[in-house]
C-alpha cells in the first residue's frame, strides 16, 4: 500500500511540471493523501510544486487544504506550512509570472528522449528537469565568478 502511494505521488512530480494535470486533479489526489495520513513531507513537496507551477493556490483550496494538513499532523505543523509562505514556496494565488516562463526558459520539460542513449537529466526524471540541476548545468556553460572582496 505504502508502495503505491509512493508511486501515486511520484507520478504527479512530472504531470505537474509538464502542465498534463488539471490543478483540481492534483488537488483531490492531495486531499487524499492527507486523509490518508501518508508522508507530510511528500504532500507539501507536491502541494509547494503545485503552488509555484501554478503561481499559486486558489484562496478557496489554499484554506482548505491547511485547514485539512493541519487537521490530519496537528496544529503544530502550521509553523511549516507559514515557513514555505515566507519562502515563497507556498502562496495563494496572485498576479506574477507564470511558471510556463521558467519552464522554457531552462527547458525544464525535455521530449525528445532518446531511451537507447539518453543524453538528458530529463530521462532519469520521466522527462522532466529539476531547477537546480538545470541551474547548475547554467553555472558549469556560464562558469561561476566569485566577486573579490577588498576588505
Amino acid at each position: 500500500m505504502a508502495r503505491q502511494s509512493f508511486k501515486h505521488m511520484l507520478n504527479m512530480e512530472p504531470k505537474i511540471v509538464q502542465a498534463n494535470a488539471m490543478p483540481k486533479e492534483i488537488l483531490e489526489s492531495l486531499e487524499l493523501e492527507i486523509a490518508k495520513c501518508e508522508d507530510r513531507t511528500k504532500i507539501l513537496r507536491i502541494l509547494c510544486l503545485l503552488s509555484v507551477t501554478q503561481n499559486g493556490l486558489s484562496k478557496e483550496s489554499y484554506a482548505y487544504l491547511t485547514k485539512e494538513f493541519a487537521d490530519a499532523f496537528g496544529i503544530a505543523e502550521l509553523m511549516r506550512i507559514m515557513n514555505l509562505e515566507r519562502a515563497g514556496l507556498l502562496k495563494r494565488q496572485e498576479k506574477g509570472t507564470p511558471f510556463s516562463v521558467l519552464r522554457d526558459t531552462f527547458k525544464l520539460v525535455y521530449e525528445d528522449i532518446n531511451i537507447s542513449a539518453p543524453n538528458d537529466i530529463a530521462y532519469a526524471y520521466t522527462g522532466y528537469a529539476p531547477l537546480s540541476i538545470r541551474l547548475v548545468e547554467r553555472l558549469i556553460k556560464t562558469g561561476w565568478s566569485v566577486p573579490e572582496c577588498n576588505l
